[in-house]
């Protein structure tokens, strides 16, 4: 495996000097934007960090490509897979990577979504990061979750290639000024396409419909200790769970609903929904930078909620967007004052709706975004 990108880093870097080469003979016109990916394509992070901008791009005759690598469902398969398979897996994005970077030289800017090589479990030293430098000298690092602690080294290592860095949130902001550049560390929030969802003008009704949506490891991690505390709830209110997501909890004493990803449903089941559950019982080093992806689905969609006050963006106070419940044994006190003080919660939705649509909205981002690009 290491002889695998040891061979293809070579042939990158060949590549990368003929285009040097070559593009200097031709004199071509370099175009605007390109955006290398971490996010698998059609993923979450690709979806909310770039591809709801690219409508903006080809309104502004802004020319953009993207660099994407494997799709969300062969990476999530990756993980399964033996080991000889997964080596595949990493042999195929090396090369993939290969023939990508050399390209770089041909716009004005690279837009780099944490690092080139996101799988491989040894990599360390950020080499075709350092060609991707020799390609370009406009270089912006988009870093939207604790990868500096889950890979200090790689991180770290890849600042000295670029010459800004976008964060989604100032928590962020806060450490890495250690290591770069204040001036030119960036905070870009996470937008909310409102597009996605319809507006849940529900009131509490004879049936209290709980809703949660997350991957499999967070639905087992999260959502599971709260089934027996939503059981016992039944045997008060006439309660019902959807979940939509890959994996859903079983109970014989309350109904789950099962559902796996789609946009269309999600908009219908979100806007139906009487309470949003963000539980998230996370004490490590992580919590400081957790993203709540769900909490702006939430607030996007005006859906009352309960939850943890863990990755909410920068300004948001967690009290006034939903009730606060963090550990397991708060939950069990608040989710009863959840649906017992359900016009309270709606007003608190109401607040989150207004925070995002006046801070968070796609507009407002991607003016932001060509300011960065700009600066």
């Amino acid at each position: 495996m290491r002889a695998t990108i040891l061979l293809a880093q070579g042939i990158c870097c060949l590549l990368a000097v003929a285009k040097r080469i070559l593009t200097k003979i031709l004199k071509q016109e370099k175009k605007d934007l390109a955006i290398f990916l971490h996010s698998p394509l059609n993923s979450d992070g690709h979806n909310r960090r770039f591809k709801v901008f690219y409508q903006f791009f080809n309104r502004d005759k802004i020319s953009y490509a993207e660099f994407g690598y494997l799709d969300e469902k062969t990476i999530h398969k990756h993980y399964d897979n033996p080991r000889y398979k997964q080596y595949l897996t990493y042999a195929h994005i090396v090369w993939i990577r290969a023939f990508q970077i050399p390209k770089a030289i041909e716009y004005k800017t690279v837009i780099l979504q944490r690092n080139l090589f996101p799988i491989y479990p040894d990599y360390k030293t950020p080499v075709f990061e350092k060609i991707l430098r020799k390609q370009n000298k406009h270089i912006i690092l988009d870093i939207w979750d604790p990868v500096h602690l889950w890979n200090p080294t790689l991180t770290y290592a890849t600042f000295k290639y670029v010459d800004k860095l976008t964060v989604n949130t100032s928590r962020f902001e806060d450490v890495f000024k250690k290591y770069f550049p204040a001036e030119s560390i960036f905070v870009w929030p996470i937008a909310v396409d409102f597009n996605k969802y319809a507006i849940n003008k529900g009131e509490k009704s004879d049936v209290i419909k709980l809703f949660y949506t997350g991957s499999e490891s967070n639905t087992k991690q999260y959502l599971n200790p709260l089934i027996p505390i939503i059981e016992n709830l039944a045997k008060t209110y006439k309660l019902e769970l959807t979940v939509m997501g890959k994996y859903a909890p079983k109970s014989e004493n309350i109904e789950i609903t099962h559902h796996t990803w789609n946009d269309a449903l999600f908009s219908k089941l979100i806007s139906e929904a009487t309470i949003g559950l963000y539980p998230n019982f996370n004490i490590n080093k992580n919590k400081k930078f957790a993203v709540a992806g769900k909490v702006l689905d939430y607030m996007g969609s005006c859906l009352p909620m309960i939850g943890a006050d863990q990755g909410l963006p920068d300004g948001v106070i967690a009290s006034n967007i939903m009730i606060v419940a963090n550990a397991i044994e708060d939950w069990e006190i608040k989710l009863p004052i959840a649906i017992e003080e359900y016009s309270d919660l709606r007003e608190k939705a109401q607040c989150g709706y207004t925070f995002v649509q006046k801070n968070l909205n796609l507009e407002k981002s991607y003016e932001n975004l060509l300011k960065i690009i700009q600066s």
